[in-house]
């Protein structure tokens, strides 16, 4: 999901989403404390070469927050793109445009998962109990679409599509890429143990939203982040780059769906999915 602001605009963004971290309730209380399992080197920013900064908006990404984190490029707070998946998005850009008359509410990425793919596998690295119930009921978010795959979690000793890990004081609550071309989901997702701050819809949400990265889904909101935000991003007409395919039977802009950049806009948010949420992805699957 979307980077964490400083003090005062992230208090903005609590009172617009309603997703204050509120204490533990009573029954988690003796729960075992959530601690990382991996600790990814702290972003560069201001290291990205400004011809590369160029290439992702001409892709329609917001480079606001652009940064290096080893080789690859953290974007929108949350977006892990490799070298390689950018030169894959370039060789792509001229062929697709936005399908719809307008603008659509989700958004996907030129890369999908194969639908030849009928399972995905999913593997925590943590057996943390709130953790691991995150996990389980972002699983459930998709299984009940009928796609044409289904997810499964299984131990951490086992080969996965997917591995999601536990980290801290990365500056965001969670963090995935997009499919890179080979009909595959992004393999790794990063949840900040801030996730788990709050009540397990919050931690729910942010699981099923790193997930929808890694099936190529784009943010909802990507040209105006501050829809859900308060701040960031700018609108951008048309979104004709092959980073952001609109997505037939959405609407403008859905304040529920988990997918926009700081997640449902609600004064109690479920951890489920939209009604456009569930569209757009039975459209895709």
């Amino acid at each position: 999901m979307k980077k964490l602001f400083s003090h005062s605009s992230r208090t903005l963004l609590l009172l617009l989403a309603g997703l204050a971290f509120l204490p533990a309730c009573e029954d988690q209380q003796h729960e075992e404390a959530i601690e990382p399992t991996f600790t990814r080197p702290q972003p560069v920013y201001g290291a990205v070469p400004e011809i590369v900064k160029d290439q992702f908006t001409s892709l329609q990404f917001d480079v606001s927050d652009i940064a290096m984190i080893g080789e690859n490029y953290l974007l929108e707070g949350d977006i892990m793109v490799t070298p390689e998946a950018l030169n894959n998005l370039l060789a792509f850009q001229d062929e697709l445009t936005n399908p719809e008359n307008g603008r659509t509410d989700q958004y996907r990425t030129f890369n999908l998962v194969s639908r030849n793919l009928q399972t995905i596998r999913i593997r925590p690295t943590s057996n943390q109990t709130r953790f691991i119930r995150a996990i389980d009921r972002a699983i459930f978010n998709y299984n009940q679409l009928g796609l044409t795959f289904t997810m499964v979690r299984v131990a951490a000793n086992q080969a996965a599509e997917i591995t999601v890990r536990l980290t801290s004081g990365q500056g965001f609550l969670g963090s995935a890429g997009f499919p890179t071309g080979n009909g595959l989901p992004w393999n790794d997702i990063l949840i900040d143990v801030s996730a788990f701050s709050g009540d397990d819809d919050f931690a729910e949400q942010t699981v099923t939203h790193e997930i929808g990265h890694c099936l190529g889904l784009r943010h909802s909101d990507w040209y105006n982040r501050s829809l859900s935000c308060g701040q960031g991003g700018n609108e951008e007409e048309p979104p004709s780059g092959v980073g952001a395919v609109g997505i037939p039977g959405t609407v403008q802009f859905d304040r529920e769906s988990l997918m926009n950049s700081c997640g449902a806009i609600t004064s109690d948010p479920s951890g489920e999915f939209s009604f456009y949420d569930r569209r757009a992805l039975q459209t895709l699957y």
